[in-house]
């Protein structure tokens, strides 16, 4: 059901109405003016004892406030809305499986509304929460949240991206996940001071039996992102969470410094308890000065010192991987095996042969305590023949990308 011209075909939407015992699906997109809510409130008030699936896309406020279906809707285990809220009280918010609440701007108790609309569906599939953004005032300073976690043995997808940290915090508090669920949070935080630490402690438990972490560092002119991805097994989902801070006029090296130096504790800790092998990726595609002592890229490598005994793959991308080329010999790379680099200048050929040759020299040297590289992905053109024919003497395999 589609409307968005001036006059509400009220002949259209009864006849709709009039077929509501035989609803399975309902589909609704609403842009009308404040006066012509009253159509939409014709629909969503009445029964619909078959229906299973609700979608809304629109901008009104009828959805929260009313009770829908008249609270006659049995079979509903389906509600996907956006734009709006649905009335998270409602009686036919119980027993649902899949519930995606997306792009609203929440009122105060709406929060714990959803909580408690969790705890009224034990069955509950898939949750996605996104793009909850509130207005001044909105957002309470002390979300109340049950003492005993609400079990949702049933979860197998989690979703929060883009909703304030402090609710995504207090839901993860608030539910118990099974270790087969896979789990994605992607938060823009307000400053550096924030860290993975908060969301990360729920979910520290569920990396053990990770088979691989994914540690991603990310700098660009507005924005710095830090965060872990871990690949999920039949016995343990997919936990993802990534935080990105945006700035303006630009990122600076401190902020990086910050953010990055609270998150990678985190995950050296995690790394350590559960002994996931890593693959760290490190992206600068803004600092330009190479030189400086305390440019992000140099700092973070120092700062991953703990980590990196554990890192079996790097990929580096930015115009300064110089530092890190200058940086991989180190013997704290104990397992590193793949490296991949990305946008790269071509006259660090010869930079990276050296690193490499060294490093075997030192393997050889220290009772193969420390691996030598096995792969190599290097961007197509950044070797000429000769260049390549050095490398390929002491890395068994060199792929372009």
């Amino acid at each position: 059901m589609a409307y968005a011209g001036a006059t509400p075909p009220f002949d259209y939407i009864n006849l709709v109405i009039g077929l509501a015992g035989r609803w399975r699906s309902l589909n609704i997109r609403w842009f009308p003016e404040d006066e012509e809510d009253e159509a939409l409130r014709n629909v969503l008030l009445t029964p619909a004892p078959q229906l299973k699936e609700l979608v809304f896309d629109g901008f009104s406020d009828v959805p929260s406030r009313a009770s829908l279906f008249d609270n006659v809707a049995p079979n509903l285990d389906s509600i996907t809305t956006r734009g709006a809220l649905p009335n998270l009280s409602s009686f036919v918010m119980r027993g649902l499986k899949e519930l995606a609440v997306l792009t609203v701007v929440p009122r105060a108790g709406d929060f714990e509304n959803l909580v408690q609309a969790l705890s009224a569906s034990p069955n509950m599939e898939e949750l996605k929460v996104r793009e909850w953004i509130p207005t001044s005032g909105s957002l309470p300073e002390n979300l109340h949240v049950e003492l005993k976690p609400i079990v949702l043995d049933f979860l197998h997808s989690l979703t929060l991206r883009v909703l304030p940290l402090p609710w995504a915090n207090a839901l993860l508090e608030a539910i118990q996940l099974p270790r087969h669920c896979s789990v994605n949070i992607f938060l823009e935080v307000p400053s550096a001071q924030a860290a993975l630490s908060e969301p990360l402690k729920h979910l520290r438990t569920r990396l053990v039996g990770s088979p691989l972490m994914n540690v991603r560092l990310d700098v660009r002119e507005r924005s710095l992102s830090v965060g872990l991805r871990c690949e999920g097994t039949d016995e343990v989902g997919e936990v993802s969470v990534m935080l990105r801070y945006r700035t303006r006029p630009a990122v600076h090296p401190s902020d990086a410094l910050q953010l990055w130096q609270r998150s990678l504790a985190e995950i050296t800790e995690a790394v350590q308890v559960s002994g996931i092998p890593v693959h760290i990726k490190m992206s600068d595609s803004f600092f330009q000065n190479t030189d400086s002592i305390d440019h992000p890229m140099t700092t973070a490598l120092k700062l991953v010192d703990k980590l990196l005994p554990s890192v079996y793959k790097v990929t580096i991308a930015g115009t300064n991987i110089q530092q890190f080329l200058e940086y991989i010999t180190f013997p704290t790379f104990l397992n590193l095996s793949d490296l991949e680099v990305l946008e790269v200048q071509t006259t660090l050929w010869e930079m990276m042969l050296e690193c490499v040759s060294a490093r075997s020299e030192l393997s050889a040297v220290t009772g193969s305590k420390l691996k030598a590289l096995r792969s190599i992905w290097l961007p197509r053109g950044f070797l000429h023949d000769e260049g390549f024919e050095k490398l390929s003497r002491v890395v068994k395999n060199i792929h372009t990308n």
